[in-house]
């Protein structure tokens, strides 16, 4: 029996889990140990249901996003005997915190580009965040001494992986793949676009690893598996790369609500899911609360019946 450490892009998402709870399921059928690392709120509650182990890398950067971050709940927080325990009091939790926070952040786009401008966009410009994020992750693989470190998309995971020599497999779709245009593959990319690569590069070097030329490097590991196929999601070079086909999860044991059966059987039924509507409490280019906005105004239009759902997010 080997165990497996997954590891996702820290978002509040429900997307990458699709992916990742799949293939998690099938290694622990055939008597792997499985733990996860994926911090948000509703990744949380969904690998919790599927039955799955979900531990938190050791920082205050986590303990902060774990939290409700009104006035009230943070002072709980500093208060908390987990702050005391683990971080030595609430002035070296502040302190940690503030050396790792990021102050540098790309200008939000309408548009985003790749992997690389993303991260910019979302604080990677900052040395010191990227670095504290891949030492609070090498800090769990030590802890969880997995056989191999599998990645859905989290930069820091690749790189604490590659510092600790821990056989990495990363599943990606394939316009993250680095010999690819990037998300907008149709357009050509504009001139001068903010990248995170400085950063990783200063975190690779401190590490003694070699440099990347752009973010979505970190994207390959020592097997890189493909969702979807090559003749919808082509790659032009396929060395190291798996194509595993779609990937979706869903609980062997669910059953439809019962007040399904009570809907009006003339009319069509609609099941709208947008994923995560709001990232934080202004709006950004990728909240879904745009995908919501469109189907209210479509679907109010027509004779049908709508059901939604937006998998453990509020509605803002």
């Amino acid at each position: 029996m080997a165990r497996f450490l997954f590891t996702t892009l820290p978002t509040n998402d429900l997307g990458l889990l699709a992916r990742s709870l799949p293939i998690a399921r099938e290694l622990s059928e055939r008597g792997h140990e499985i733990v996860f690392c994926s911090p948000g709120r509703a990744p949380r509650i969904l690998i919790a249901e599927a039955g799955f182990e979900n531990l938190r890398p050791k920082h205050p950067i986590y303990e902060v996003g774990a939290a409700k971050l009104n006035p009230v709940g943070l002072a709980r927080l500093l208060r908390s005997k987990r702050v005391r325990d683990e971080y030595g009091g609430a002035l070296s939790f502040i302190w940690e915190l503030a050396r790792a926070a990021p102050v540098r952040f790309a200008r939000s786009s309408p548009e985003t580009w790749s992997m690389d401008h993303a991260a910019a966009m979302a604080g990677l410009m900052n040395a010191n965040f990227v670095r504290a994020n891949c030492e609070a992750l090498k800090r769990l693989i030590v802890e969880v001494q997995p056989e191999a470190v599998v990645d859905f998309w989290n930069p820091f995971a690749c790189i604490a992986a590659r510092a600790l020599d821990k056989p990495l497999v990363t599943v990606i779709q394939a316009d993250a793949h680095p010999g690819n245009p990037g998300f907008i593959w149709w357009k050509e990319p504009p001139d001068g676009l903010p990248s995170a690569t400085p950063a990783a590069n200063k975190v690779l070097a401190g590490y003694g690893l070699a440099s990347i030329s752009k973010l979505d490097d970190l994207n390959l590991g020592d097997l890189t598996l493909i969702v979807g196929t090559p003749e919808t999601d082509p790659i032009p070079d396929t060395t190291g790369c798996a194509y595993v086909g779609p990937i979706l999860w869903q609980d062997p044991d669910a059953v439809p609500p019962s007040w399904l059966d009570h809907l009006d059987d003339d009319r069509p039924v609609v099941w709208v899911y947008s994923g995560n509507p709001r990232y934080g409490s202004k709006r950004t280019a990728w909240d879904s609360e745009i995908v919501l906005e469109a189907c209210i105004t479509t679907l109010a239009r027509m004779d049908v019946q709508v059901v939604l759902t937006t998998g453990h997010h509020d509605l803002p």
